[in-house]
This record gives C-alpha cells, sequence and structure tokens, in this order.
C-alpha cells in the first residue's frame, strides 16, 4: 500500500474507486496484427505478441524481449515513444502506444547502459549502447546500426556532452579505466587515461553524466570510479574540451558518507537547490538497512548532505537489489517538481530537500525507469524476474501512485506465472506410476524462515526442514593464533555468551526443532569456541542438523590453522555423536581450483568423507557451471557422500556493481532445484522469506517422487569423458577467486586458458572459443550459469589421480585450469588442443543412451532396468522464454513416453521424441525402453 506524511495524503477512497473504472481494460494495441515496413539491417516480427493493458494512468506492452533499460526519444518520423535494450542485446523501438517501430540487435552480450539524443542534428534521436562485450553501438532512429567502437573489456556506461564548438559528442567507459570522447560518426577524439595504475583515479568507470555545472551553458563530464565490486571509491569531474587531467576529483574515503561503502545506482545532475548550478545526485545502497538514501553534492564536488530513508525502512523491504534510479520530475500543469526515486518494487517521491513525501509498492520488482519531460510519462523497464513488457506511468495524473501499487503486468511474467500455477495443479494431481516402487528420502533443506504451509503441503517424510540460526560468541579468542585472535567478521555482532547458545540449542531441542547453525566465514571460521560447539551437540542430539560455513577461499597458513583447529575437530565431533553434518558454502572455482590445494586434502579424504557436504555459494559469481561440475565430480569419485546446493537472492547477481536481484517470480529457483536434485544434491540451504516461499511445489514434488534424486549410478546424462584436475595453475586460481577486485584488468594479458576470463571484471563477456566452458557446458556468456546447456551432458571434473579403471568412466581429459595435458603428460594449450577435446566428447556423446538437444538444461534418471525419466527445463535463468527441445533415444529402444505432468503421451519417431517446454518451468517425460546397450 501507499505511504506518505499527512501533508501529501490522497483522497484515498474516491480516488480507487475512480481507478476502479479505468484501470487495465485490456484493449489491444490499435493495429496489432500489422507487420512493419522492414529496412536493412532491421528485424521484422509481427506485432501479436505486443499484448498491452490500458488505463488513463498506466499502460503496459509486451516486447518478446527481457527488458533492462528504457529510455523516451524522438523515433522515426518524429514520433514520440520509447527505446528499451535487452538481456540479450536486443534493442527495440517503440512509440508511446506500443507500436513497434523497429527492431534492432547491439551484439548479442548484456547491455550495462542504454542512452538516447540527436547527436547528428536532424530532430531524431540515436541510440547509444554501452554493451558487455567491450563495444559501443549506436543506432539511428530507425534502429540501423550506424557505427560502433570496441574496446578490450566490458563498457559500463554512455552519455554524451555539448562541447564548446556546438557539437554533441559521445563519452563512454568501463573496465579498461579509459573515459573515451567520440565524435558523432565514431571517431575517437580524446580520452581520459590515467597516468599508471598507482593513480588513485586509475579504476573502472561506473558512470559517466554530463550538465551544464555552473549554469554558463558549458557542459562537463562528472564519472564516478570504483576499484573494487563491494565499493565506490571517488568522483571526478572532466571537461569534455581538455580531457587530459580532471577538473577536481572527490575521494569518498576522506568523507563521512555512507555512499563509499557500497553502490551507487543510476546518478543525476540538477538544480535542486535553485542556485543557478547544478548538484550531483548519488543514489546508494551501503547495506541492507539503507535502502532509497542519496548523497547530494555541488558542482565542485563538496559534499552536501545525505538523504537518508532510515525512518522508513519498515515500508521498505530488505533486499538484494543495487540498482535505484533517480529522475528529476518537473510538471509545470501541476506546478510540481521532485525526485523520484525508483528501487525494486519500490518508488520513493523525494522534495527537492530531500524530505520523503511519499512511497509506494508494487508487486513486482522491475530493472529501472526513466521520465520523460515532453509527455510526463515514466517509463519502466520489465520485471526481473523474466518479464518483457515496458509501462508507461503518467505523472501527470494524481492517481499515478495506486496505479504503481496496482499493476497488473502483461506479456511472458504472466505466461510464466500461469506456467507455475498450471505446474502446481500437475503437482496435486500426480500419481506415482506402477513402476516406480519409491520416492527418493533423506533430504534436509535449511531455511531461515519456515512457511508453515510446508507442512501441509507434504505427507511422506521426505524432506527435513532445519530452521537456521546466526549465533556469534563474545569469548576469550587468545586460545587461538595470532592472526585469528584479533580477525573477526565485521558484519557480525559477537554478541552472545556461551550459556545463551547453549541454552537456545536446548530451547530447540525439547520443542523437536530441527536446526542448523552458521558457524564461520572465510574471515572468521571461529564464529564461537569448540567447547561451545561440542555443548551444542550434546543438547541438541536429536534435532542439530548441520554447521555451516562459507566462502573458504584461502590456502595460506592462516587458513591451514583453521582447518586443523577448527574444520577438523568438527568433522570428529559430528562423527562422535552422530547425528550432524559440517556444510560448505564455497564460492567461485574452489571446488575446481582451490579444493585441489594440499592444506585441504588434510580435510577433504575418507576418513571425514561422511559428515562433509560440499555445497556453493554462487552469489557475484560467473562460473556457476564450474562449481557444479566439481562438486558433481568430487561425489562421484566417492570422496564425499553427498553434496548439496544454495538458493539465495543474489544468486542473480553476476556482477555486484549490477546487482538485479530481488525476483519476486522465483522461476529460476525452482529450475535450479530440480537441476541439482535430480542429479544427486539432497541438503541445501535456501533463503526464501515466507511470504514469498515459491520453492513449495518443487518440496511437493519431491514428497510424491516427481523428483527424484537419484544414487551415482542412476544418473545418465553424465558422458562416460571426464575432465580431470591436476594440481591447479596458480594464474587459474588466481584469476578463478578474484571476485572482489574488478580494477585488476591488464589490457597488454593475452594468456589463454582452459577456463579463461573468470575474473569480476569479466561480468557479461562473450566467453571465448578456447574456453571448455564455451564448448563443453555451452556457456555463451560469464554471467549466472546455472542452468547450461550441456551438449555433451554434464562433463564432471574428478581429481586427476583418481583411478577410472572398473568405474563408469573409459577416459579422462587432463588440466590444471590452464593447459590440457595429453597422454604422455605434455602441455597442450588450450586453442590448440580443442580439437582432439572435443573428439573424445563426441565419442562419448555417441556412447550416452540418451541426449537431450535444444536451448535447455537437462539431466536423465534411471528408474528401473526398462524406465528412465528426463527433466528438461527452461535455461533462462533469469530471462525465461518457451524452449524446444529434442530427446534422441541412441543406444535403446524406446517404447513409450509421457510426459508425466501434463499426462500427453509423446510421439516416438525413430528413437526421436520433441517436447516443449513452458517458459520459467520445466517437462519431465518417462520413457519405457529395452535393449539398452550402455549404462
Amino acid at each position: 500500500m501507499m505511504r506518505c506524511n499527512k501533508k501529501y495524503r490522497l483522497v484515498v477512497f474516491l480516488s480507487l474507486v475512480m481507478l476502479a473504472s479505468f484501470m487495465f481494460s485490456g484493449m489491444p494495441v490499435d493495429g496489432a496484427d500489422r507487420i512493419d515496413p522492414v529496412e536493412e539491417g532491421v528485424f521484422a516480427q509481427t506485432q501479436k505478441e505486443a499484448t498491452t493493458q490500458h488505463s488513463e494512468v498506466l499502460t503496459g506492452f509486451s516486447t518478446g524481449s527481457h527488458i533492462y533499460h528504457v529510455k523516451p526519444a524522438t523515433l522515426k518520423n518524429g514520433i514520440r515513444g520509447v527505446v528499451g535494450a535487452a538481456y540479450d542485446g536486443k534493442v527495440l523501438g517503440y512509440s508511446a502506444d506500443g507500436k513497434r517501430l523497429w527492431s534492432s540487435q547491439a551484439g548479442e552480450s548484456f547491455p550495462y547502459d542504454l542512452f538516447v539524443d540527436d547527436i547528428d542534428g536532424d530532430g531524431k534521436d540515436e541510440s547509444m549502447i554501452a554493451s558487455s562485450d567491450g563495444t559501443l553501438y549506436v543506432l539511428n532512429h530507425k534502429g540501423r546500426l550506424l557505427w560502433s567502437y570496441t574496446t578490450p573489456a566490458p563498457l559500463y556506461n554512455v552519455c554524451t556532452v555539448q562541447g564548446n564548438d556546438g557539437k554533441k559528442y559521445i563519452i563512454t567507459g568501463g573496465i579498461d579505466k579509459h573515459i573515451y570522447k567520440l565524435s558523432a560518426t565514431g571517431t575517437k577524439v580524446d580520452a581520459y587515461v590515467p597516468d599508471d595504475s598507482s593513480n588513485k583515479q586509475a579504476g573502472v568507470v561506473r558512470h559517466v553524466i554530463s550538465g551544464d555545472m555552473y549554469g554558463t551553458g558549458k557542459e562537463y563530464v562528472i564519472a564516478v570510479i570504483t576499484y573494487s565490486v563491494n565499493r565506490t571509491n571517488l568522483m571526478m569531474m572532466l571537461d569534455p574540451d581538455d580531457m587530459s587531467k580532471p577538473v577536481w576529483v572527490t575521494d569518498f574515503n576522506d568523507l563521512d558518507l555512507k555512499a563509499k561503502k557500497k553502490f551507487i545506482g543510476r546518478c543525476m545532475v540538477q538544480d535542486i537547490n535553485k542556485d543557478g548550478k547544478c548538484e550531483i545526485l548519488l543514489p546508494y545502497y551501503s547495506s541492507k538497512q539503507t535502502r532509497g538514501e542519496m548523497a547530494v553534492f555541488n558542482s565542485e564536488g563538496g559534499f552536501i548532505e545525505n538523504h537518508e530513508s532510515t525512518a522508513f525502512n519498515d515500508q521498505l523491504r530488505s533486499r538484494d537489489y543495487r540498482m535505484a534510479q533517480l529522475s528529476y520530475v518537473n510538471i509545470p500543469s501541476m506546478s510540481d517538481e521532485y525526485v523520484l526515486l525508483f528501487f525494486a518494487s519500490d518508488i520513493l517521491v523525494r522534495n527537492l530537500d530531500g524530505e520523503v513525501r511519499a512511497i509506494y509498492s508494487a508487486p513486482a520488482s522491475f530493472a529501472g525507469g526513466e521520465f520523460d519531460p515532453e509527455t510526463n510519462t515514466y517509463y519502466m523497464a520489465s520485471d526481473i524476474s523474466g518479464g518483457d513488457a515496458i509501462y508507461a506511468l503518467k505523472l501527470d495524473n494524481d492517481h499515478w501512485g495506486e496505479a504503481f501499487e496496482n499493476i497488473q503486468q502483461v506479456g511472458r511474467i504472466k505466461e510464466i506465472q500461469g506456467n507455475i500455477r498450471t505446474l502446481d495443479e500437475q503437482i496435486d494431481a500426480f500419481v506415482m506410476p506402477s513402476y516406480q516402487q519409491s520416492i527418493s528420502k533423506d533430504h534436509l533443506i535449511s531455511l531461515n524462515h519456515i512457511d508453515p504451509k510446508i507442512e501441509s503441503a507434504l505427507t511422506n517424510d521426505a524432506i527435513h526442514f532445519p530452521k537456521n540460526y546466526l549465533w556469534t560468541e563474545d569469548y576469550d579468542r587468545s586460545s587461538l593464533s595470532e592472526y585469528w585472535a584479533t580477525h573477526k567478521d565485521k558484519r557480525k555482532k559477537y554478541d552472545m555468551t556461551a550459556e545463551q547458545i547453549i541454552a537456545e540449542a536446548t530451547r530447540l531441542e525439547a520443542e523437536g526443532q530441527d536446526f542448523t547453525v552458521w558457524a564461520g566465514h572465510t574471515t572468521d571460521p571461529f564464529y564461537f569456541s569448540m567447547s561451545t560447539a561440542e555443548e551444542i551437540l550434546k543438547a541438541a542430539p536429536n534435532h542439530f542438523k548441520m554447521f555451516i560455513f562459507s566462502e573458504f577461499a584461502k590456502s595460506d597458513e592462516n587458513m591451514d590453522y583453521a582447518i586443523k583447529n577448527r574444520l577438523i575437530p568438527l568433522a570428529e565431533l559430528c562423527q562422535q555423536y552422530g547425528t550432524a553434518k559440517v556444510f560448505f558454502r564455497n564460492k567461485n572455482i574452489f571446488w575446481t581450483g582451490t579444493f585441489y590445494n594440499p592444506i585441504w586434502a588434510q580435510l577433504y579424504n575418507e576418513k571425514y568423507k561422511d559428515v562433509l557436504i560440499i555445497s556453493t555459494e554462487d552469489t557475484n559469481t560467473r562460473t556457476a557451471e564450474l562449481s557444479l561440475a566439481g562438486r558433481m565430480g568430487i561425489w562421484l569419485t566417492g570422496a564425499v557422500d553427498n553434496w548439496g546446493t544454495r538458493m539465495v537472492e543474489d544468486n542473480a547477481s553476476y556482477n555486484r556493481q549490477y546487482e538485479w536481484s530481488s525476483q519476486k517470480t522465483q522461476s529460476h529457483y525452482m529450475r535450479n532445484m530440480v537441476y541439482h536434485m535430480s542429479q544427486g544434491a539432497k541438503y541445501l540451504q535456501n533463503f526464501v522469506l515466507p511470504e514469498n516461499d515459491q520453492t513449495i511445489p518443487i518440496y511437493k514434488m519431491i514428497d510424491k517422487g516427481i523428483l527424484i534424486t537419484p544414487e551415482r549410478e542412476d544418473i545418465l546424462s553424465i558422458p562416460d569423458v571426464a575432465l580431470a584436475m591436476k594440481s591447479p595453475d596458480e594464474g587459474y586460481v588466481e584469476h578463478g577467486e578474484n571476485g572482489h577486485n574488478i580494477a585488476l584488468f591488464d589490457p597488454t594479458y593475452d594468456e589463454k586458458y582452459v577456463f579463461d576470463q573468470l575474473d569480476c571484471y569479466w561480468a557479461g563477456y562473450p566467453t571465448a572459443k578456447h574456453d571448455f566452458s564455451n564448448y563443453g557446458y555451452g556457456v555463451k556468456h560469464r554471467m549466472s550459469n546455472f542452468l547450461p546447456n550441456t551438449y555433451y551432458g554434464m562433463i564432471p571434473i574428478l581429481p586427476d589421480d583418481y583411478d577410472i579403471e572398473g568405474s563408469r568412466f573409459v577416459d579422462k581429459i587432463t588440466t590444471d585450469g590452464k593447459y590440457f595435458y595429453d597422454e604422455n603428460d605434455t602441455k597442450q594449450d588450450p586453442d590448440i588442443y580443442r580439437k582432439t577435446v572435443v573428439k573424445k566428447l563426441n565419442q562419448a556423446r555417441k556412447r550416452m543412451p540418451v541426449v537431450v538437444e535444444g536451448d535447455v538444461a537437462w539431466t536423465v534418471v534411471r528408474i528401473d532396468n526398462s524406465h528412465l525419466r528426463i527433466y528438461i527445463l527452461d535455461s533462462g535463468y533469469v530471462n525465461p522464454e518457451e524452449r524446444q527441445a529434442t530427446i534422441k533415444l541412441q543406444n535403446m529402444n524406446g517404447t513409450k513416453a509421457k510426459n508425466i505432468l501434463t499426462q500427453e503421451t509423446l510421439k516416438i519417431k525413430n528413437n526421436t521424441i520433441h517436447v516443449t517446454v513452458p517458459a520459467g518451468v520445466f517437462s519431465i517425460v518417462d520413457v519405457t525402453f529395452s535393449n539398452t546397450t550402455n549404462h
């Protein structure tokens, strides 16, 4: 609901009555079936997908693409409309009433920024797209590519500025630390280049924006610089007519400024105090407790004040979403002006002095928005859960706040939500077939909040749901090593005594509540003492289930101490008391790199395999496919008895500086769970809010036997050729574990790796042809690759010293992460040896009993000697859409195929089955077969 102070309250009853009379009539757009004329370089599509919903206040229309950026623009024939840039590089032009004017393609990578302006003086706007592939694409008002300018790493931003000569110039920058000045025809005119890497100004260019800073008619460029994905470091102003050095630099570290700690969304410049000079407004997110806030600077970069919103935190849900965006709104007809801050599902309206006038909350989270002063329209991009719509909100209507709060979404997100509802009905109606003798048992899913509906939905006791707790102890650490005695996790309170922790464990045991405890982090594995850990086990012998640790990435002497004095003793205590496990949430390439450092061998060995759960923390990561392949490989060798996974809001983040998390339709959670659990994962830690837990259908799938968690030997989607990891190359580990230092990019570095471009600064970049992730796992960009398109099946990554003789594997391909090694243990470059690797994989693929083709993720599970279950999932993690897949039965004779969710019998022709996978969910096909020759 809308919240505002009394000064600005609305006449709610009358508003809602009026709103109900005109909201969302469902009228189709005029000319919906027409195909627009196509110009060279522009893609034709029918207007059927442009489904709209209308009111006098709010209009939404489907585009067919997952839109992240919107900009109002003057387009073809002088029509005022909107340009949208989509997840896959598509750029679309629409009239204000939802008619498609053109469609184009700015590469095939993620667009970090979109800007529009008339750069050639013809009265119509060009579109400029800063792409994660490192290229700036410039399109004319008809969507035709005019030119492109390529840099060596992802571009983050783009704007225009007017020079002293009256011409418009394009300003762009990103990872390579240069700020480029380009002419309207694409020629590099100038650039700001820091003189050396030690220069404090030599950081990643996170933002550029221009304005008439002094009210003189001369425009300047404001740039925001960062060195880490978790910080914002400084701001500078450049004169576009002399970019050799900044006019001024403001170092945030010198200020009492919340914004220096974390992230700045889309900033703006505007004279908000009416002194004739522009102020600089930076929206920031310094923690989950500071949402919708901004810092204000003067035209000289001097800090003026923070505009905070902590008094309204009860109205703003804590979320992992770091893309707050500002717009200056001035509507003369209403004698009103204010700053609109758009933050996921919330709009904050601030007076120019920073006072919060009103807060509006929608039922969905959106990628962003932009105000059009010519039409008084606020355009909103798609729902970040996978929507494809653009919405137009009329801010010159008194009822726009209610319209926003009551938005009825259109297009693909509505399709996805409908598919989830249908899936839930199919699950409820499912009856386990007679050939399936049992359901999978002994799953453990740790939750921070447990929805009461879970217990009533499940009947077969297939899953235990312990509640997770964080207990940090204030204790004497002098007995620890000198390092760990003084190093704590700065995010934690350490405010409990041992007696309080033990009392809590005792209470939970008495209440019969299963529970888990977060026991440490790479910054401090010692959240509580070892004696307290043992007392927890003693106090709750039946209901304590797991010690949880997160983000171990180091292999130094301090970690060696922690392994010897914390992790091994805990594993031994768990074995001694007999019920609990130790759960490791490690991220990036730990399970395919750091794991192989000798110091970890003292923990991960035969002795402790029954109590160690190898899991993941795939947040701010671009290598989810490698983590999965590594965990599965370790488990397949028998080195551990179980493996696990984790779902959390910021799994959707592959770049902390551009974090669009907080999806409210959680189809990506659902598909990720099915994909991992159908490959053997039984232990999970899920962070979901009880009011928005959409994973219950997956729990029901387990409980009813739809989702099988197979034994190792029953997974048939694994080829009989595996990757084998030698002692990892140091460079591979260094790059693969660099999840934070975004400023380490070196344009002169040209070495090639088997697993390449892993650092955080490559987020969104296309994978190279020689990169095994590209051809082995079907990963085309360094993004959130949780649902890889595995043409060869899921290729596990095993320890190289594992003896494959007598195992399911007939061959292995050895690597150290940088090089391949042939049968003579000779190093082979990844690009040269690629042909040999692909040949082995193709041979292995031919020997598989079943393969699945299409833009999908898939697994195959053996039910018994004549039945298979095939899980086929929409592979678009945050950009779902309906997919087509083909099942090929290669070394067996298929006699019957049935979609066990729809109950549809599928035709088998030449041992091939065609399957449609609904957007945002999955299809599950049981196949009856005979005459299998493999597996």
